[in-house]
């Protein structure tokens, strides 16, 4: 299975009858799934959409979120998945940027007027990077397509049921089986968003092979068979929810549960019901599915295996809490690599490694570390910027060739941004962001460090955020956020105090607020946002 359309028709063939994907509302197999997503791909065929072209898809994870995701794929096309939460001027942004020539919408989602979104963002001017005169325009869009149940399509678009229940002719089926065999590993599928840590999110262009291998590589992390049974709590428009989630499932030919959005209270009924084996998740994922009112380890008892994209405090508390857990798999895995480059495979046996460490790499990737300054490697154990090398990685940045190639140094290692160093077994310990280095006193400080530090040592803390905020004094002043465990009442100057003596002076943090799991400012797929956080403190100190 080269490509992704040519696991769609084996699969469909070979697997017939048994269910691939679950949503609330309907279930597909994996012969459906293949003839919906055919049946997809001769539409837009119809409709005149040629290889290559891109075709913006702002749809909430679901039975016919994958048959639109999976059609565009077979058609040659690309698909750009849309974040959500994004409003009509970041929406026509991404559509000008991206190229779109076609968009694929719900009317909703969980509240959100998504359709509505979209044809606002259609008539929305908007200016790329670029010459400061330049006159802002419209995304250049010919065909939308609106789904939802009883939905009269505006002026202009076409309805879901059209494109979903397309009849095809032979000739138009012979054309879309053509263009799954023209396709090779290295042909871009999917432009995806970075999430915008630094500027505007930037849309890298993935392949076949970097999707399919990263979904591969993940399965063999986790040990995940057929017997298995997954539930998907990340949305779709990330590299994780696509790879990670259904596709890994997919290829390892276990049935998957793909949620609209996250909510740990679905979350637990679905593990109990459907008797889930295998999730995946943040920090946060665990913390509020655990801090359920009802949560009960009795409840969770099928749970097996996670994908744990965790700190080493909420490492500790998810095997706590799943009685029958055996392997928690973390990784090292960034959009531009279009999954994960290191994993902790089921053969690390070493605790501390499966706790602290981020995996060893990939059969396709390479490992380096890095001085930031001065690009040269860092000795075994040596902190600093994690680089990465091998056929996993994007395309570049669509649009973007001065920021593409900045990503990458003089000798084609991608420069990650991130922080980490390498053991004596190859093992990659990840360490924060680079530009998450707090410079105060003269000193650097990573937040991580003092993170786990804090969550580790500090009696009562459950979840600990550090960031630096500008400061006369010290350049920038070291802060924590800290969320107690359940029924905890912390003190910030207890906390304090009982840092001193204990780590460097210049690590504790100056000034330290408690806050409730709910208070936490949060991502589209539950990440604390750090930028909030900070603006937080600097809003607190000037009150």
């Amino acid at each position: 299975m080269h490509t992704i359309g040519r696991m769609l028709l084996e699969q469909g063939d070979r697997l017939g009858d048994r269910v691939a994907l679950h949503d609330a509302h309907s279930s597909l197999s994996y012969q459906a799934l293949s003839a919906s997503a055919q049946r997809v791909a001769a539409f837009l065929v119809d409709h005149g959409v040629a290889p290559g072209e891109r075709i913006a898809v702002l749809m909430p994870p679901g039975t016919a979120w994958a048959a639109v995701h999976y059609g565009i794929i077979a058609a040659g096309a690309i698909v750009v998945p849309l974040n959500l939460a994004w409003q009509a001027e970041e929406l026509s942004f991404a559509l000008r940027q991206a190229r779109v020539s076609v968009v694929v919408a719900s009317v909703a989602s969980r509240g959100r007027p998504l359709a509505a979104r979209l044809i606002e963002a259609l008539a929305t001017p908007v200016r790329l990077d670029g010459p400061a005169n330049a006159p802002p325009e419209l995304p250049q869009v010919r065909l939308g397509v609106i789904l939802g149940d009883g939905v009269l399509p505006p002026q202009g678009w076409v309805s879901g049921e059209a494109m979903l229940h397309h009849a095809p002719t032979a000739a138009t089926e012979a054309r879309v089986r053509e263009r799954i065999a023209q396709a090779t590993p290295r042909t871009a599928c999917c432009m995806v968003y970075t999430s915008g840590s630094t500027g505007r999110p930037k849309p890298a262009i993935l392949h076949h092979f970097g999707l399919l291998r990263g979904a591969w590589e993940y399965g063999r992390g986790l040990d995940l068979t057929d017997h298995d049974r997954v539930l998907v709590p990340w949305p779709t428009f990330h590299v994780s929810g696509i790879s990670a989630g259904m596709m890994m499932a997919s290829l390892r030919e276990a049935p998957c549960w793909l949620m609209e959005s996250y909510d740990p209270a679905e979350a637990l009924r679905l593990i109990e019901r459907e008797q889930i084996t295998t999730f995946l998740g943040f920090d946060t994922t665990f913390t509020t599915l655990i801090g359920q009112p009802d949560f009960e380890p009795a409840r969770v008892r099928s749970m097996q295996r996670m994908l744990l994209a965790t700190g080493p405090a909420v490492y500790d508390r998810v095997f706590q809490a799943f009685p029958n857990l055996r392997i928690g798999m973390k990784c090292y895995a960034m959009t531009e690599t279009c999954g994960p480059t290191a994993l902790v495979y089921p053969q690390c046996t070493d605790a501390q490694q499966r706790k602290y460490g981020h995996g060893t790499p990939t059969p396709e990737a390479q490992i380096r570390i890095c001085d930031p300054h001065t690009d040269a490697p860092c000795a075994t154990g040596v902190r600093g910027e994690i680089r990465l090398r091998g056929p996993l990685l994007f395309e570049g940045y669509e649009g973007m060739p001065e920021q593409t190639q900045a990503a990458f140094d003089a000798q084609g290692w991608l420069r990650t941004g991130d922080l980490g160093w390498l053991d004596e077994h190859g093992m990659l310990f990840y360490d924060g962001r680079l530009k998450r280095m707090i410079k105060t006193g003269g000193e650097n400080v990573s937040e991580r460090e003092v993170e786990t530090w804090l969550e580790e040592r500090i009696p009562g803390v459950n979840l600990a955020q550090v960031v630096g905020v500008p400061d006369a004094l010290w350049g920038e002043a070291v802060v924590a956020f800290l969320e107690p465990l359940p029924g905890v009442a912390l003190d910030a100057a207890q906390v304090r105090a009982a840092c001193k003596g204990r780590i460097a002076d210049y690590k504790i943090p100056k000034q330290v607020w408690i806050v409730s799991e709910a208070q936490w400012p949060r991502n589209e797929v539950g990440k604390i946002s750090k930028d909030a956080l900070v603006a937080r403190a600097l809003a607190e100190r000037a009150s």
